[in-house]
């Protein structure tokens, strides 16, 4: 099993958004207010929810495994997830019912079963032809065995989080950014296309 590097991941983050830090502001911005979005129609707004935003959240994970593989980073590819809308619907779907099922058991079950699909909306992203249970399945085993490390590595962002709530968040523009980048790396590195050395 290879090592779980989260300082070499958060580090070629940085890297990797150097120079691209507004484009990624800017992404995150149409992400937080599309995803707020609250209107008096009731179908509206669970059209939006269940498959608007995961579209988006799909779409927003496919930019930044571009960044992360130091290709081309732009705004068109945020909205690239509506070529697999249902998909990305039903990945959200299942995924969220999983963890909800677990959790009725204990909130632990919950994080360890949020851990184990974690890297799904990666790998759907990454192999957008898949089936959704596919990805399920191919992120249960990519965490394997790295389920804490990805805990720990969620925890490290933390102290960013806590700042970003003092400037009315605002700071998230840039931490999510940050997290979604550090992610792709881990993404990478856990399937075997290892970037860290590359970038350094």
């Amino acid at each position: 099993m290879a090592a779980f590097n989260r300082i070499g991941y958060k580090e070629k983050a940085k890297r990797d958004l150097k120079g691209n830090w507004g484009m990624a502001a800017i992404m995150t911005l149409i992400m937080v207010l599309i995803s707020s979005i609250t209107v008096p129609i009731p179908i509206v707004n669970i059209i939006l929810a269940l498959f608007i935003v995961p579209a988006l959240v799909l779409g927003f994970t496919m930019a930044f495994l571009r960044l992360a593989r130091g290709q081309q980073f732009d705004l068109n590819t945020l909205f690239d997830g509506f070529k697999y809308i249902m998909k990305a619907f039903g990945l959200h779907f299942l995924t969220g019912l999983f963890i909800f099922l677990w959790s009725l058991l204990f909130i632990i079950p919950g994080i360890v079963a949020a851990l184990r699909y974690s890297m799904a909306f990666h790998i759907l992203a990454d192999n957008p032809d898949i089936g959704v249970m596919e990805a399920i399945e191919k992120s249960k085993m990519m965490t394997q065995g790295y389920k804490l490390d990805i805990f720990i590595m969620y925890l490290s962002f933390m102290g960013w989080a806590i700042l970003s709530a003092f400037t009315l968040g605002i700071g998230v523009l840039w931490l999510a950014p940050y997290i979604s980048t550090s992610f792709a790396n881990v993404y990478l590195a856990l399937k075997g296309e290892e970037t860290l050395s590359a970038s350094a």
